[in-house]
């Protein structure tokens, strides 16, 4: 009984141990800032993500505080982000006078289908970060995708989507955090 205790206790302690190296980052250049849980009307997250493109962490929540933001977690093989990604970036054309700006993070997708993808649909303009560990998923609580996040100008998430939507209803949404 003592040896099956201690097997235990050494089985615990390494799942403790290996959850807090994954949950601490790896050194994929991602930073994010998951101290506090996201929930509608709480501030968003900071994070530092590597580009899709380039791979250097260069899309960065911080540089768009003051503008309406959308925060979308789309991936390659995700049909209804197919339909959805398009109808996001007519609502930042609409709203361009406004300050609208799409950020894009790629979940649980190969960077160069990701890539192709955002070619393909005309949303590779945007910043689009790649979150290849799942470190800003996390931090957002995504599970599945499309996820999104509509944040006003003062860095606080006033709505949170999860599934792909309407133009009216991505519309009504937008108008929440201009």
């Amino acid at each position: 009984m003592a040896i099956v205790a201690a097997a235990l206790i050494v089985v615990l302690v390494g799942g403790i141990t290996i959850a807090a190296v994954v949950s601490s980052g790896s050194g994929s250049g991602t930073t994010v800032d998951n101290s506090r849980s996201v929930a509608v009307n709480r501030p968003a997250p900071n994070f530092t993500v590597a580009s899709l493109y380039d791979g250097r962490p260069s899309v960065d929540l911080r540089a768009y505080r003051g503008k309406p933001v959308v925060l979308t977690f789309w991936a390659s093989w995700c049909n209804p982000c197919r339909t959805e990604l398009p109808r996001l970036k007519a609502l930042e054309k609409a709203h361009a006078k406004d300050g609208l700006t799409v950020v894009g993070v790629s979940y649980q997708d190969i960077a160069g289908d990701g890539r192709r993808f955002a070619n393909q649909l005309g949303v590779d303009a945007w910043p689009l970060g790649f979150d290849d560990h799942g470190d800003i998923a996390r931090a957002y609580g995504v599970r599945a995708i499309p996820q999104t996040f509509f944040i006003d100008r003062s860095g606080r998430v006033r709505v949170r989507v999860y599934q792909a939507e309407p133009m009216d209803k991505l519309e009504a949404n937008v108008q929440k955090i201009l």
